[in-house]
């Protein structure tokens, strides 16, 4: 099931992306499909930061989670202030965004990490037992 919501969402993702590409390029849409182009960005950009941090700091944990916040941070700032989402007074409004949104992500990641590593275990002490009454 999961691996079907997942090619789900990655179809609905490329049919969006090409759709608003064509009404980027065939029709006067081009202010309203700059939201369209900086949410693909963004995406982009987060999933780049999470692969480059966790690559530079597979050891730390707590090294990782610091950087990736950081980065997001400077992410946000960077885009909101070019698109207009912030100005130069009110620049601290990203962390009020940023913060709770980035604390309740891992939150969601490390329960669902919890549910995996019981699982694997689960399963593990089954293929265990299973042994067990084959000797």
């Amino acid at each position: 099931m999961k691996k079907y919501i997942q090619k789900s969402l990655i179809l609905s993702a490329i049919i969006w992306i090409v759709v608003t590409l064509i009404s980027f390029l065939c029709f006067a849409y081009r202010e309203e499909m700059k939201l369209n182009f900086l949410i693909v960005l963004i995406a982009f950009l987060g999933m780049g930061i999470h692969y480059v941090t966790v690559y530079l700091f597979y050891e730390s944990f707590l090294k990782e989670i610091i950087c990736k916040y950081v980065l997001v941070e400077i992410m946000v700032l960077v885009i909101g202030i070019i698109s207009g989402w912030f100005v130069r007074s009110n620049w601290w409004m990203s962390f009020v965004y940023v913060t709770p949104v980035f604390l309740l992500a891992y939150l969601l990641g490390i329960m669902q990490m919890k549910k995996d590593i019981e699982s694997i275990n689960q399963k593990l002490a089954e293929k265990k037992e299973s042994r067990v009454y084959e000797e």
